[in-house]
């Protein structure tokens, strides 16, 4: 039963593998004249896909005892996903700089005085950091679910990463044991959040 089992998960993986290829290909042909909602829609769904990758292969692993012969595959996963994720991101990001040039342009003779500040540029926020210290808990929810956990284009493991990367002391050993999966975010932040 066990080898029709892995198998089938196997076949599973194999699907959603296959399934980063049309992205890849669309992002590879991508060019400015293309409505950057495409790239936005295809991050969605490249987070879809990873989260399913990780529940087969989390099954997967359950079954199989032999995670060395997985790893390989494993590894070109997410090598894939996240240079993918990085290209788009790029898209996307370069899309919003021109997006903002368009709208608060940069040349003084098209600003009036009262609209200088919006060549201003801000600093960028860094993510807060929790020791475990109950009386910091609601500062660092707050700023870490406004930034991060209600973000809905990141993917469950990229949030955990962040959020592993925001912990230590107590809070950090609280959640030490857990893989690095997608699943293990939700458990995490519960795991927090008591």
């Amino acid at each position: 039963m066990a080898g029709q089992e892995i198998k089938d998960f196997i076949c599973a993986r194999g699907r959603v593998q296959a399934s980063l290829t049309p992205i890849q290909t669309f992002v590879q042909q991508y060019d400015e004249s293309q409505d950057v909602l495409n790239i936005k829609l295809r991050m969605r769904r490249l987070g879809e896909i990873w989260n399913k990758y990780e529940e087969i292969q989390d099954r997967l692993e359950s079954v199989d005892c032999d995670l060395s012969k997985h790893d390989d595959l494993r590894n070109d996963f997410e090598a894939r996903f996240y240079d993918l994720n990085v290209k788009m991101q790029r898209i996307r990001d370069e899309h919003d700089a021109k997006s903002s040039e368009q709208v608060h342009p940069t040349d003084a003779s098209e600003q009036g005085s009262s609209n200088s500040h919006n060549s201003l540029k801000l600093p960028a926020i860094k993510l807060p950091n929790f020791s475990g210290q109950y009386d910091r808990w609601i500062s660092f929810s707050d700023m870490f679910k406004t930034m991060i956990h209600e973000n809905d284009s990141l993917p469950e493991i990229q949030k955990f990463h962040y959020l592993k990367s925001s912990l230590s002391g107590e809070a950090e050993r609280l959640i030490s044991n857990l893989p690095m999966t997608a699943n293990s975010y939700t458990i995490a932040w519960k795991l927090l959040v008591e």
